[in-house]
């Protein structure tokens, strides 16, 4: 257990295949982000926060994190259908995605190694975390905070360039 974290939030670690088992019967897509969102999310609980029954709050937690995914893939697929898209789009947004991307791109080159790695081969090879972890020969922990780490400062990259 981490001295920071609620005992909800570690017990999101002892219990991640089954959480990923009982998310991938809800969802369509592979629930392994979904699955770190959560312990992130209960790991700003307060320590003192009572939860007096650890495994079903986990579990509904999971469910209703499944629940509220399905919501903004939903709405994201609804507004994309309301909004026709253009066919050309115009010279700025170009120019602001092309500036985005060499930002997030140097962002990436700037990560440290290891970071760069786990990273490259989540986003850009399609690889699950146990496969990025047997292939650097780390943990299947030790990847998951590589790519915390890796995101983390790649979107204050993106979010911070003018």
């Amino acid at each position: 257990m981490t001295q920071d974290s609620h005992p909800v939030a570690d017990m999101v670690i002892r219990l991640y295949p089954q959480l990923l088992a009982r998310l991938r019967r809800r969802m369509s897509a592979d629930p392994e982000d979904l699955v770190q969102d959560l312990y992130l999310r209960l790991r700003r609980l307060p320590r003192d926060e009572e939860v007096r029954q650890p495994g079903p709050y986990l579990l509904r937690a999971a469910d209703h994190a499944a629940i509220d995914n399905h919501r903004r893939e939903m709405r994201q697929r609804t507004e994309e259908l309301a909004e026709p898209e253009d066919p050309a789009p115009d010279v700025e947004r170009q120019i602001d995605a092309r500036r985005r991307l060499a930002v997030l791109r140097a962002a990436v080159e700037g990560l440290p190694r290891r970071q760069r790695d786990a990273f490259v081969l989540a986003k850009y090879q399609g690889m699950t975390q146990d496969r990025i972890a047997a292939h650097m020969g780390i943990s299947r922990s030790a990847v998951e905070k590589l790519l915390v780490k890796a995101m983390a400062t790649c979107r204050a990259a993106v979010e911070e360039a003018p």
